[in-house]
């Protein structure tokens, strides 16, 4: 056997995995500064030269939180397999085993991660900031094999122009192709940092948290717009406040009685077009739902008329259309091409894949099937198939509507026969009565 053959065989199915991130190196691990914000680090560099504190207060946003988890759950609900170019053929299931646990288990047997808290981190990340960084940790004494990954938040990410490669902000680490996932969306202006959808629906956003802010300030000041009270010019300042404190006591005794005044009149304003918020809300909350695509339904909004009326069925298979495209390929693609860099070497070539997006319509499937079996143009068993049931012994005969049961041969023949029969009667009462017949 060759030395190639007696790695494939042996690793890297007979090691335990113990990933260790390459900051604990630096000797302040017990501060796990990958959760830390970075002393003296920079802003991201975008073209509306934000912080990254804003991206992140952004996705505290109701509406932008609530489109990420739409995202998020439905890209859970997938999971995940492992296989190669041809599925289910020629796969070595060991490796299989083995890189299966490598995502269930980022950070080792031992470690407190997962594959779902991994994956949310990092699709947040993805679809608030832009990027997604993870680190691949490779074993010590096998180089070039994967023993772990480790979530990276993007802030504490710098690119080093000399040599050419991403570094972690505050110490000497520099990261190899193989060392680092970066899963980001690509921006035509930017070769480095992915778009952010929140870089799109700023505005939106920024008129969504002043609005807020206004009607905070508005309802804390406690003033009623509705009306005013006007005083007679001539009256002096003691009977002024005269009049106001009587207004008080009345206030306490009956609230909303009838309002009596003395030297002054009562003018009630019109309605005011700038206080009506909710109008103002929607129209921001529509905007940035719309910006990252996601179905109105998926986030709670049932409203006829807005956003389009398509019903939740199309939209949704539109929306799962949408998260293969934005999400699963893109995600895919570099989890392959970072790790593939290492365990192609060993000859690997199954790859991570998210499972299978159901994005037909049951009911209309169910509609047809039925349509097929009352007119006989599809049987039991090809029905039982298509949901990989079991065949039954009388399912590859004509279904009768009549009974819900399946026509034997001799059933069969026996209809056709008592059907002749009628038709002949038909002809002859037709033949009798001196009416010709239709047939």
């Amino acid at each position: 056997m060759s030395i190639l053959g007696r790695i494939q065989k042996a690793l890297p199915f007979q090691i335990v995995r113990k990933p260790r991130p390459r900051i604990w190196d630096v000797g302040y691990q017990w501060l796990y500064p990958y959760m830390a914000p970075v002393i003296g680090s920079t802003d991201r560099e975008k073209q509306i030269q934000v912080s990254w504190n804003t991206y992140y207060m952004a996705m505290d946003n109701e509406w932008i939180s609530a489109c990420i988890d739409a995202y998020i759950i439905d890209t859970l609900s997938a999971n995940f397999e492992v296989y190669g170019d041809k599925k289910d053929e020629d796969d070595n299931q060991n490796f299989i085993d083995y890189l299966t646990d490598f995502f269930n288990r980022p950070d080792g047997p031992d470690g407190r991660d997962s594959y779902t808290k991994f994956m949310w981190r990092g699709l947040s990340s993805y679809l608030a900031p832009g990027d997604w960084f993870a680190e691949v940790v490779l074993d010590d004494t096998i180089r070039n094999l994967p023993i772990g990954m480790y979530y990276i938040q993007p802030h504490r990410m710098f690119y080093d122009f000399d040599t050419d490669q991403w570094g972690l902000a505050g110490t000497d680490i520099k990261y190899e192709n193989d060392e680092l996932v970066h899963v980001y969306i690509p921006d035509p202006l930017n070769e480095l940092y992915g778009k952010s959808p929140i870089d799109k629906c700023a505005k939106s956003i920024t008129m969504d948290v002043l609005a807020m802010g206004f009607n905070n300030d508005f309802f804390k000041s406690t003033i009623d717009p509705k009306g005013a009270i006007k005083w007679d010019k001539d009256m002096t300042d003691e009977q002024v406040g005269s009049a106001i404190t009587r207004l008080k006591t009345t206030m306490k005794e009956n609230p909303r009685g009838t309002l009596q005044l003395h030297g002054g009149d009562y003018i009630k304003s019109p309605t005011n077009r700038d206080l009506e918020f909710i109008s103002l809300m929607n129209m921001m909350r529509d905007r940035i739902v719309s910006t990252y695509g996601v179905p109105p339904q998926n986030v709670g909004i049932y409203e006829a008329g807005r956003l389009g009326n398509e019903s939740d069925n199309t939209a949704d298979k539109k929306f799962k259309k949408r998260l293969e495209g934005k999400v699963f390929r893109i995600v895919e693609d570099e989890f392959n091409n970072t790790l593939g860099k290492s365990f192609n070497i060993f000859g690997f070539d199954e790859k991570f894949h998210f499972g299978e997006i159901d994005l037909e319509n049951k009911e209309v499937r169910a509609r047809i099937e039925d349509i097929r079996l009352k007119n006989g143009s599809q049987y039991i068993n090809e029905v039982r198939a298509g949901y990989g049931e079991d065949s039954v012994e009388w399912g590859d005969l004509p279904f009768n509507p009549q009974t819900g049961v399946a026509l034997t041969p001799e059933q069969q023949a026996q209809a056709k026969d008592n059907a002749d029969k009628v038709m002949e009667i038909r002809r002859q009462l037709l033949s009798a009565g001196g009416m010709e017949s239709e047939d």
